[in-house]
């Protein structure tokens, strides 16, 4: 098994479109960040801003490897919905980097699954492409 890393990035995206970092987090932290965040307040203004014709977007966590990839939890009515970019380069004729990105969508993720999502992510686990779609109903990026 890889080793966790100690550290990683976290973001929470809020209603009203204002991100704020939360630094470097331990992954014995992160879940707990994730739980303990008023996300029943963030979901009510969102609906509210929406109401009005103001700008916003639905509120998420997002948690940023050094390797690039991203795993961002969205709290919603049924579970979790999650985007997971893997970060992932090739190289085009063996010599350019080039991005070859697997964006992954799934929604209705229950609670429990997301520990061991969480910590495959900090693990840098290529098996969590499999634990995302495995956990939650795929859904498409783009509707």
């Amino acid at each position: 098994m890889f080793d966790v890393a100690p550290e990683m990035k976290i973001f929470l995206q809020r209603s009203n479109s204002e991100p704020e970092s939360l630094g470097q987090v331990a992954m014995d932290d992160a879940l707990e960040l994730f739980r303990q965040h008023d996300w029943h307040s963030e979901i009510l203004l969102e609906e509210r801003l929406r109401s009005e014709g103001s700008h916003c977007c639905s509120p998420c966590m997002e948690w940023v490897s050094d390797s690039g990839s991203a795993l961002t939890l969205i709290p919603t009515g049924k579970g979790v919905s999650i985007v997971y970019r893997s970060g992932r380069k090739h190289r085009f004729l063996g010599v350019i980097p080039t991005p070859a990105d697997a964006i992954l969508s799934v929604s209705e993720v229950p609670e429990h699954a997301l520990r061991e999502i969480l910590l495959s992510h900090y693990q840098g686990d290529r098996g969590l492409e499999r634990l995302i779609l495995e956990a939650g109903v795929p859904t498409p990026l783009f509707s």
